[in-house]
């Protein structure tokens, strides 16, 4: 069972889902001077103040088929010129999921999708939803991913799917973050760094002074990557030096 400050948080949750599928059916989304946006998050934090990703309930299903739904909607009669950026924030996204969203995902106006801190066991048909969206809406121009956990080879299915993509509409933003607690494999790097996406952020991915050399390897050689975000790893100066070196070479 769950806490009472669980219950409360997956109460706020579900008038928060609610009133974003609202939202996406008026046409009333809040943009300031954004484009469009949608979280779907989970707050709530435990007593060593770390936040909690919500478990997955078939309670939630109706939820899910109702925002897939609003997408389509949305774009159909709201979005103009406009395309929408979605998070889906610290709530398991199990395949269940995934495939009511995938085919309004495929069909919405959408430029960006960024999945934090999923908690979803695998096996997990993540790498497979991504990679078809990627291939079949050119709209989607970046993917993120905040604390997901994926075998070497599906993401070696993301970036291909990336880089597959170059070859018709460039994709802009490539993030992965805090997504390799034991550091990143060096293969991985290379794909991830290869992909022909303009930005990439390997942000909180436990790297060190031994994944410089192919990192520069990958700048080098990489005429499409414009921008690379590295913060929060532990490189050094010299480090810094031979990646910049790498740079204006």
């Amino acid at each position: 069972g769950h806490t009472g400050e669980y219950a409360d948080a997956m109460e706020e949750f579900l008038v928060s889902f609610t009133d974003t599928i609202k939202e996406l059916r008026t046409g009333e989304l809040w943009t300031g001077t954004r484009s469009p946006r949608i979280d779907i998050r989970f707050a709530l934090f435990d007593e060593e103040d770390h936040e909690v990703t919500a478990d997955h309930d078939d309670v939630l299903m109706p939820y899910w088929m109702e925002l897939a739904k609003a997408l389509i909607h949305w774009s159909e009669y709201h979005a103009s010129d406009e395309s929408l950026a979605i998070t889906i924030d610290h709530i398991e996204t199990p395949d269940a999921v995934l495939d009511v969203l995938r085919p309004a995902i495929k069909q919405s106006k959408v430029k960006h999708i960024a999945i934090d801190d999923d908690g979803t066991p695998k096996p997990w048909k993540l790498a497979e939803f991504i990679d078809d969206i990627i291939q079949t809406n050119h709209t989607v121009t970046g993917v993120g991913f905040t604390g997901v956990m994926l075998s070497n080879e599906e993401w070696g299915t993301i970036c291909n799917a990336i880089r597959i993509r170059h070859q018709s509409v460039a994709m802009e933003i490539f993030q992965v973050r805090r997504c390799f607690v034991d550091g990143m494999n060096m293969e991985v790097i290379k794909k991830i760094l290869t992909s022909n996406s303009a930005e990439v952020d390997l942000g909180t991915n436990r790297m060190f002074s031994r994944e410089v050399s192919i990192i520069a390897q990958c700048l080098n050689s990489n005429p499409p990557l414009a921008r690379l975000s590295l913060r929060d790893n532990h490189f050094n100066d010299a480090d810094a030096a031979v990646l910049a070196n790498s740079l204006s070479s």
